[in-house]
């Protein structure tokens, strides 16, 4: 009867056990909440969860060190709170979007200042610009790893630069206009009813129509502008003779 009242008696411990429960329950949130942090990279999360890790196990020691109720209390809430601050630090994407929106913003500069081309071609440009730089970021969000994120924004920008523009409108509609002149020339050299003098007036004239034809294309500012020029530049050679 002694030797069984004596071990109803062995205290059973609680409280280390409950702390290091504690202490490992909130490392294990943490974890949960840094690897459903899609803005870090697979490097990023990992850092920050051997952070929780050093932390959880520097609070465990400490709990098996202590040696009252208070002291253990005491090992467990610091170690959850410091476990609470290992977060990650995300910068790797949003320097990579930086670096494309930096890119597109040189990109669209450059072919604002382009004057060759009309507003028209310049915005089909621009849109090519920012579609690519949308391509760019979406990748570089669902990227994983450092390296993943360094690839999409290299092929990003590489997109971004490589974005053609080819003036073609102005240059077309005047050599449009430098062809309907010399049609026209041929027209009035093989006018057999008219004399020297009034043929070379009448190319003076073409000469003259072809001049502002071209300028007024060159000064247009959209295709629709461009193709009224053309049109009326030719009309005006057209009706010379």
């Amino acid at each position: 009867a002694g030797l069984h009242t004596l071990e109803s008696d062995t205290p059973h411990p609680v409280t280390k056990p409950n702390a290091r429960q504690v202490v490992n329950n909130r490392a294990d949130q943490q974890k949960t909440l840094i690897r459903n942090n899609h803005e870090v990279t697979t490097e990023e999360q990992n850092e920050a969860i051997r952070q929780v890790e050093a932390h959880s196990s520097d609070a465990i020691a400490k709990i098996g060190e202590a040696e009252t109720d208070t002291t253990v209390n005491e090992a467990r809430d610091n170690g959850t709170k410091l476990i609470a601050t290992d977060v990650p630090n995300p910068t790797k994407k949003a320097e990579a979007r930086a670096a494309v929106t930096n890119s597109a913003n040189s990109k669209i500069k450059d072919i604002n200042n382009n004057t060759q081309a009309t507003l028209d071609e310049r915005n089909d440009a621009i849109a090519l610009v920012n579609r690519s730089k949308d391509e760019a970021i979406q990748n570089i969000n669902t990227a994983q790893g450092n390296d993943d994120v360094t690839e999409a924004q290299n092929n990003g920008t590489n997109t971004i630069q490589q974005v053609p523009l080819t003036p073609v409108k102005r240059q077309n509609a005047i050599a449009t206009i430098n062809a309907k002149a010399d049609e026209q020339k041929r027209l009035i050299q093989a006018n057999n009813n008219a004399t020297t003098e009034e043929k070379a007036d009448a190319e003076r004239k073409v000469n003259e129509a072809v001049i502002t034809a071209n300028q007024n294309i060159t000064n247009a500012t959209t295709n629709r502008d461009v193709d009224q020029a053309q049109t009326t530049g030719s009309g005006i050679i057209s009706a010379i003779s």
